[in-house]
């Protein structure tokens, strides 16, 4: 249906709001002489009376529960989705960084023996090194739990002070005065 082009009787027939005496005054003259605009009044009011008199539907019996369903596999295929993304992503950085360590391997090494040594060796490394990393991070995991507000502050201490010592040592040792000529 084509909208009729007739700027304020338009808004005044949809918009549902009251109008001062003389807008309804010009709207009804409008309305007897367009038989455009008595047609979309008579088709709004038709509408406004089905909003209104018509029984609100109820959803289906199980709607909640199936939508909730419904909610939960999307969220299930989407976590399996993230987690498949992260390790292929990290497995292209590992691939990455074993292709460089790799070719810097190739520049050291002369000989294919000590090649294939050093990348076993390297190969054996990362694997303990990611098996120690994660068992510290679910020791810290676990032991999160059960920190207090004053085991946290301890915590902080100790480390703060295994901090300054380290600190302290380092500079110790890198001191002009604790070189040892021999």
């Amino acid at each position: 249906m084509k909208k009729p082009n007739h700027p304020p009787f338009n808004e005044w027939l949809l918009a549902g709001e009251l109008l001062t005496p003389e807008q309804n005054q010009s709207l009804q003259e409008h309305l007897h002489s367009c038989p455009e605009c008595s047609q979309l009044q008579a088709a709004w009011t038709e509408v406004h009376f089905q909003f209104h008199t018509r029984e609100q539907l109820a959803p289906a019996p199980g709607f909640t529960s199936r939508l909730q369903q419904r909610l939960l596999i999307q969220h299930a295929r989407r976590q399996r989705r993230n987690s498949w993304v992260l390790f292929f992503g990290a497995s292209l950085m590992a691939l990455i960084i074993l292709s460089v360590v790799a070719w810097q391997v190739t520049q050291i090494f002369n000989s294919p023996a000590s090649l294939i040594s050093g990348l076993v060796y390297l190969w054996t490394l990362s694997f303990a090194i990611s098996e120690q990393l994660t068992n510290f991070l679910w020791g810290i995991v676990r032991f999160l739990p059960s920190i207090t507000l004053i085991g946290l502050v301890l915590f902080v201490g100790v480390c703060s002070l295994m901090s300054v010592l380290w600190l302290v040592t380092y500079r110790q040792l890198i001191s002009a005065r604790r070189v040892v000529t021999w």
